[in-house]
C-alpha cells in the first residue's frame, strides 16, 4: 500500500471519529442499539423514551445536525 492510500485511509478514519464526537451521548446509544438490529420501537422500551423521540434523535445524526 502506498503513502497516499494510507493517508487516505487515515483522513477518513478522522473524519469518522470527529463525526462521532459530535454525537450526543444519547444519539451514540441510539445509534449502537440501531446498529444491534433493534427497530425504533424495542430502541424506545430499551431507553425508555417514546419512538417520536427516536425518530427525532435519528434525524438529527441522519440530517447532519451537528456541524458546529
Amino acid at each position: 500500500m502506498n503513502m497516499k492510500a494510507i493517508t487516505r485511509i487515515n483522513r477518513r478514519a478522522d473524519n469518522r471519529t470527529e463525526r462521532l464526537s459530535l454525537l450526543t451521548g444519547r444519539e451514540r446509544q441510539i445509534m449502537n442499539l440501531v446498529s444491534e438490529g433493534l427497530s425504533n420501537k424495542e430502541i424506545a422500551r430499551k431507553v425508555k423514551l417514546t419512538d417520536g423521540t427516536i425518530k427525532v434523535h435519528l434525524h438529527h445524526v441522519i440530517a447532519g445536525k451537528h456541524r458546529y
